[in-house]
């Protein structure tokens, strides 16, 4: 477990734990430039004020959470939920996802412009990979665009949401 109050937490070296792993910081980014593999439990990576950036790859045998309240979610590289769930949520900014995304159970990815600037970012949801759940795929925006340029597939149910912007589904593969 990796904890501060006001400070930055970065990972230049892979971590691998049997259960979770852990980042959380009230005022700071978080920075994983190195693949996190929790074998049997979850990685969480949480900021009240900063942004929480995954450079490689995550893999968690549970669920893996990237949030932030204030700042911007980036997943860099593939992240895998073998079964449980995906969480990506900026509560003022946005989320972005280069790499696959595969959950055993639901993917969620929320961004919020809570209208605090006037940056044109805040409340996108960007997909540049694939999306595989197990169960549910949820894309949800508040006063922003959701673009997804790869497949999504869900055992469930797959539901894009904004109150106030675009959704684009454009794959690039062709279909």
């Amino acid at each position: 477990s990796l904890t501060t109050h006001n400070g930055n937490i970065t990972t230049a070296n892979a971590i691998t734990a049997k259960q979770n792993v852990t980042a959380t910081t009230d005022k700071g980014n978080i920075e994983l430039q190195k693949a996190v593999t929790a074998q049997a439990g979850s990685i969480t990576a949480e900021t009240k004020d900063g942004n929480v950036t995954a450079a490689d790859t995550l893999t968690a045998a549970q669920n893996v959470t990237a949030k932030t309240d204030k700042g911007n979610v980036e997943l860099q590289k593939a992240v895998t939920a073998q079964a449980g769930s995906i969480e990506g949520i900026a509560l003022n900014g946005s989320v972005t996802a280069d790499g696959s995304l595969s959950s055993g159970l639901d993917t969620h990815l929320k961004a919020v412009d809570a209208g605090t600037t006037d940056d044109p970012l805040l409340g996108n949801v960007t997909v540049n990979s694939s999306i595989t759940s197990g169960r549910n795929t949820k894309l949800e925006s508040v006063q922003g665009n959701i673009s997804v340029a790869g497949s999504v597939a869900a055992q469930g149910t797959v539901e894009a949401g904004t109150t106030n912007g675009n959704i684009d589904f454009t794959a690039t593969d062709g279909t």
